[in-house]
């Protein structure tokens, strides 16, 4: 049975929509603003989350880039009475996966969450086992990478998690510094061609890495038409 977690300030549309996904024999969780549901997430893993965008202190936007930061793969679905394409864009970037209008018919929303349900199942299942450590350290700009610890280090001594795949695109780009390098190849390169997904998770995990490399992100080149390049 899959688990969803609904974060969501506005008691009644919370409850009304746990009961719809309850009688649709889901297991639900609520939480009412960000910081519960941050909790939530750490304490148990959910199957997916139902995030609202407008909640008092920490808004849908933090609350998803902090849950993407800490899971790659989990489906996210931002819901909002908001739904002007800057909005629909500046959640994506955060690692939204879809993005829905709260308008929208009970149909519809159990038809997109199905798919997410899904698609991130086909994803998993052509997931290669993640190896604990992957080596030895090497640099990005200012940074230094720990690939056997998994932190990135910053020139004050400073540390931060960095995710196993994560290690391997700096690696990857690192190594090819100069050349362009297209999403395909590092699809290529991080799931050996089994993938069901598309190349936006590619495009979600480097601004992930520009956001944790601060300046040393702008390294980190778009190449438009063609993927990304290591400018050092």
């Amino acid at each position: 049975m899959a688990e969803i977690l609904i974060v969501e300030d506005h008691a009644p549309f919370r409850e009304t929509l746990a009961e719809t996904l309850a009688d649709e024999g889901y297991a639900v969780r609520q939480a009412a603003n960000g910081a519960q549901g941050l909790a939530a997430f750490a304490e148990k893993r959910p199957n997916l989350v139902l995030l609202d965008v407008m909640m008092p202190g920490r808004d849908g936007y933090a609350v998803c880039a902090e849950m993407r930061a800490k899971d790659p793969l989990v489906p996210i679905l931002m819901l909002t009475a908001k739904n002007a394409e800057d909005d629909r864009v500046r959640g994506l970037r955060r690692g939204a996966d879809d993005y829905i209008d709260k308008t929208v018919g009970t149909r519809e929303l159990l038809a997109r969450i199905g798919t997410a349900l899904r698609r991130a199942g086909a994803i998993a299942e052509r997931l290669p086992e993640e190896k604990p450590t992957l080596g030895d350290s090497f640099m990005v700009g200012s940074h230094r990478v720990d690939g056997t610890r998994l932190f990135l280090i910053d020139a004050r001594g400073r540390e931060q998690a960095i995710m196993p795949r994560e290690v391997k695109i700096l690696r990857f780009l690192v190594e090819r510094a100069g050349e362009s390098v297209s999403r395909e190849a590092l699809i290529e390169f991080l799931w050996d061609g089994e993938y069901a997904g598309t190349t936006r998770s590619i495009d979600q995990a480097v601004w992930r890495l520009r956001e944790k490399l601060g300046k040393d992100g702008k390294k980190i080149a778009t190449v438009h038409g063609a993927g990304y390049s290591y400018r050092p």
